[in-house]
């Protein structure tokens, strides 16, 4: 029992860790110059970055193919052949969870001979293995591209064509709408984080993750609008594949800082015309990244040193801050004076009175009961309870700015801006280790914290009426 229980653990663990992968691959055709094909020559891929190699053999019909790479840009193809010159495909970049096709043309000649080619397509090649629709957006787009939060790059979804973005109303069914891919529902789409599942069941919002992937850390992403393979998800929406950073042979970093304040927003409509000042926005995103080979020991029989790491073992790691002290635009319905003075407003039977009528648009229509017939009507004869009066009026000592609001007869609006507080801070790590040329493994670890305003305060002065707290963890390898 006890053997086949670590039997099926091991089994269980392994398909984690296949599915886990979220890795790329690039296949194509190698022809001479007369367009037919070449079997039999050597094809080899190199990652630039960490100097991991590669090596197959074209097929029969001239096919090679190569899979489990890990995304991004920095590969090399070289072709070698009997009676060719050597072809060498320089700056290819792999998008992430997708297949890429460079077809190469072979010149006769001396092996010693080399043509070299830089490709300008980037990750913009044609897509022959699947049905698949939908663009890869990588690091530089990443870093260009304006997006106001930085936790996360998947709302950049909405960019790409059947998507309707997070920040489009979509009217009274608004919920079900902002964030749809191709007229699905906004709770179904999916997103993965190097192949995992990072989706917030909680919330059911619209591309959000849980424990964040912010922008510098990820490498890029791939969003697909319709066509997915299995291998994307079980959604029948919109598909965000993202991949993090990792280490190469070279030290890479920065340091960063993302400021807005109110000075590029508009006031609100109810706070202009109730001449209340337009809310705070002061949002501080920042942060660092630093990835690089990453030194290990080697104890062996008379060997004791310290390797560089350089082409087998790298390391990244990003922290993301975000400090808001910010305000929101908030009404409340609030007794108007006269109900706090213990005289209670009322629709008179005057010409033209009616259900509508309030003291802002027909204050002939509202009369008001006095405190000694409101004794009379009281079988007790005591009138308004002054203990309680004292309490409305101690708790709502700031009036009314807006009569447009409550009945318009005993409650107003009162329009405040209430502060809205965000503490939150991001950390990702991953280590990347290439043990042989054909292995390859990584461990990648996320921590949010998040401390931040809930719901806002009910009244001005008030303190936040609830707030919220979430530690979340994301573990892979």
């Amino acid at each position: 029992m006890s053997k086949f229980l670590l039997v099926s653990l091991t089994l269980l663990f392994s398909m984690t860790l296949a599915y886990g992968q979220g890795t790329s691959g690039v296949t194509g055709t190698v022809t001479d110059t007369t367009g037919a094909v070449v079997p039999g020559v050597k094809v080899t891929l190199l990652d630039t970055r960490n100097s991991r190699e590669q090596s197959t053999v074209t097929s029969d019909k001239g096919a090679y193919t190569f899979t489990n790479l890990q995304p991004g840009a920095g590969y090399r193809i070289t072709v070698t052949g009997q009676g060719f010159q050597t072809f060498v495909l320089d700056g290819v970049q792999i998008g992430v969870m997708s297949e890429q096709t460079h077809n190469i043309q072979l010149t006769p000649g001396q092996i010693s001979e080399t043509v070299t080619v830089t490709s300008t397509s980037g990750d913009a090649t044609l897509n022959t293995t699947d049905s698949s629709i939908g663009n890869i957006i990588g690091a530089r787009q990443l870093r260009e591209l304006p997006i106001q939060l930085r936790g996360s790059p998947a709302a950049l979804i909405g960019l790409q064509p059947g998507a309707v973005g997070t920040n489009v109303f979509a009217g009274a069914t608004s919920g079900n709408r902002t964030g749809s891919v191709a007229g699905s529902r906004a709770d179904q789409g999916n997103v993965t984080l190097d192949g995992i599942d990072v989706n917030d069941q909680a919330g059911n919002f619209a591309f959000a993750t849980v424990a964040n992937a912010p922008i510098d850390s990820v490498q890029e992403f791939r969003a697909v609008t319709s066509g997915a393979a299995a291998s994307s998800g079980r959604s029948s929406g919109g598909e965000t594949e993202l991949t993090t950073n990792s280490g190469t042979n070279q030290f890479h970093g920065n340091l960063r800082e993302y400021y807005r304040n109110e000075k590029v927003a508009a006031n609100t409509f109810f706070n202009n015309a109730t001449k209340v000042a337009r809310p705070k926005l002061r949002r501080h995103q920042y942060g660092g990244s630093i990835g690089g080979p990453l030194p290990y020991p080697i104890f062996g029989e008379g060997e004791h040193s310290v390797r560089s790491g350089k082409d087998h073992l790298f390391f990244f790691f990003d922290m993301e801050n975000r400090k808001d002290r910010s305000q929101t635009a908030t009404s409340r319905t609030v007794p108007l004076p006269n109900f706090l003075a213990g005289t209670i407003g009322y629709v008179n039977n005057g010409a033209g009175c009616g259900s509508a009528s309030r003291l802002n648009t027909t204050p002939a229509c509202i009369s008001f009961l006095p405190l000694a017939t409101s004794a009379s009507l009281d079988p007790q004869h005591i009138g308004r309870n002054a203990a309680l009066f004292d309490f409305l009026n101690s708790r709502y000592s700031i009036p009314a700015n807006d009569p447009t609001g409550g009945d318009g007869r005993n409650t107003g609006l009162i329009r405040f801006n209430a502060p809205n507080i965000r503490d939150e801070v991001t950390y990702t790590t991953r280590i990347d280790a290439n043990p042989t040329n054909r292995q390859r493994i990584f461990f990648r670890y996320t921590k949010a914290v998040r401390d931040s305003t809930n719901t806002v305060a009910f009244l001005p002065g008030d303190k936040d009426a609830q707030l919220f707290k979430a530690s979340a963890r994301h573990f892979q390898a």
